[in-house]
């Protein structure tokens, strides 16, 4: 889509997009906001609380918190060269990012709801948790919809990523991708301690 302020990228010769001017700045600060989001998810659910909640909290073996970001992982491993593939024969970025980031929010909710409907109320910031018995603690069965939904929201999320990556070469020319990644890199921290 040419812009008034936007000159037209110049194709070269093996397929790749390269812009002669940057991108109007509502494209380059949208792609680094995503950022934003993108690191609170990665740090908080992915990273932090997800595992406390699971392990900690619930009094699950920590193999299981693994053994889903394991599945999801191989999950991105095998998906992504395909899916890559079609984004950059079709030279289609944005609706994968949108795409798989609407389902990650739809499962990362799913974990919430199924949470709260299907495991007893217990964790140190509990307001009048359940009382259940002292050697209780959820198996694979019991966790099950709860882990699928957080391999859902894992896989959607890392399965966006390559997709964002690759909108940066078309929003600055050469010599300001450093500045944009930069940019996206910093507000990411941000996003991660308001998150």
């Amino acid at each position: 889509m040419t812009h008034i302020e936007h000159a037209p990228p110049v194709i070269l010769p093996d397929g790749e997009i390269r812009p002669v001017t940057r991108a109007p700045r509502r494209e380059r600060l949208s792609w680094a906001l995503y950022d934003f989001s993108n690191t609170i998810f990665s740090m908080n659910v992915v990273t932090l609380y997800f595992s406390a909640w699971l392990v900690d909290d619930l009094g699950a073996s920590s193999s299981l918190y693994a053994n889903a970001s394991a599945i999801a992982s191989l999950l991105v491993v095998f998906a992504i060269p395909v899916l890559g593939a079609m984004s950059d024969a079709r030279r289609r970025r944005k609706p994968w990012v949108v795409g798989f980031t609407i389902l990650s929010c739809l499962a990362c909710a799913s974990i919430g709801v199924i949470g709260q409907t299907s495991l007893p109320l217990i964790g140190t910031e509990v307001v009048s948790p359940q009382n259940i018995p002292a050697d209780w603690h959820p198996g694979a069965s019991q966790l099950f919809w709860v882990l699928a939904a957080f391999v859902l929201a894992n896989f959607a999320y890392q399965a966006a990523q390559p997709f964002y990556n690759a909108m940066l070469p078309e929003l600055a020319p050469p010599e300001e991708l450093g500045r944009l990644s930069g940019l996206g890199t910093a507000i990411g921290y941000v996003g991660s301690f308001a998150g």
